[in-house]
């Protein structure tokens, strides 16, 4: 007869095999022969919420706790569980319990950035991330959400400095750049937003999301007729782009182009033949075509 040990080994190499309805089995032979093992019933929570099993989460997960009220892992699972119910109160005071125990806990402090972000409680989460990156000053992911955390709340200036610090770190994270030419922009810095857009342009040419976003600075400053190039490089690199589409639809719309806007739209239509803003767009447009044909121009051909 296998003993608790070896059963519990077997069910810890199962998950490192991905093999979590073996692992799942062995956990449960394990904690029939040691009922009062607390890290058994954390596995099989944890697997149990892999599942999406959330009760069932629940049940194990807090049985954990009641043998031993110091599983910091149990606490960051029962949060996750609470979080993936929408009880969101209970999720941070679970969190939050972790911390009593580990102060300095990375994943406990991860997992409240992550819910604050998720249920837009921004002042908590810009709390919580500064709090990561003073336990690790090299996470430049949780440099980046601070920066977005401020981008958020309009506080350029601070949301510049975390960008710049991410890029620092990881001179690569692609995210961080576009969300600091979309600082730099907002802050008033033009010529340094489309610098680091033409930098992710010439490293990333085939990325799309960089031309859309120059183009919607462009059209913003008021640059309608600059914006084109970009609009129509994205459009060629993602034809089913709706947004692009739509943009260059709007400008054509503006520039008296009617029969390419109309053109437009009708594509937008073929991708999502509901799409409400551009059904209204043709039938302005064809409203607009009866108005002028049935009140043709007249012309005032007195000499003056």
């Amino acid at each position: 007869m296998s003993s608790f040990e070896s059963i519990f080994k077997s069910g810890l190499e199962a998950i490192n095999n991905n093999d979590l309805a073996q692992a799942e089995i062995l956990f449960n032979e394990a904690l029939a022969l040691d009922p009062s093992s607390a890290t058994c019933q954390v596995n099989l929570g944890m697997l149990k919420l892999s599942q999406q099993k959330v009760e069932e989460a629940i049940h194990f997960l807090e049985s954990a706790l009641k043998l031993d009220p110091k599983i910091i892992q149990a606490y960051q699972n029962l949060g996750s569980c609470y979080l993936f119910k929408g009880e969101i109160d209970k999720a941070e005071e679970i969190y939050l319990k972790s911390l009593q125990f580990d102060p300095e806990n990375f994943a406990s402090y991860h997992n409240l950035s992550t819910m604050y972000m998720q249920t837009q409680q921004f002042a908590k989460a810009k709390k919580t991330f500064e709090k990561l990156i003073h336990i690790d000053p090299e996470d430049y992911h949780a440099s980046f959400m601070l920066g977005m955390v401020f981008l958020t709340l309009k506080e350029y200036y601070p949301a510049i400095a975390n960008f710049l610090y991410t890029l620092k770190i990881k001179d690569d994270y692609h995210n961080a750049r576009m969300a600091l030419a979309e600082a730099l922009y907002r802050f008033g810095r033009f010529k340094a937003s489309m610098k680091e857009l033409d930098y992710l342009i010439s490293e990333l040419p085939e990325m799309v999301t960089p031309y859309v976003r120059k183009a919607l600075f462009l059209i913003e400053s008021g640059d309608h007729a600059g914006a084109i190039p970009f609009l129509e490089r994205a459009n060629a690199l993602d034809g089913k782009n709706i947004e692009i589409l739509e943009i260059m639809a709007v400008i054509c719309e503006e520039f008296g182009q009617k029969e390419n806007a109309e053109n437009l739209y009708k594509q937008i239509l073929i991708i999502e033949p509901e799409y409400k803003s551009a059904l209204q767009a043709l039938e302005r447009l064809a409203n607009l075509e009866k108005i002028i044909g049935s009140n043709p121009l007249v012309l005032n051909n007195e000499v003056i």
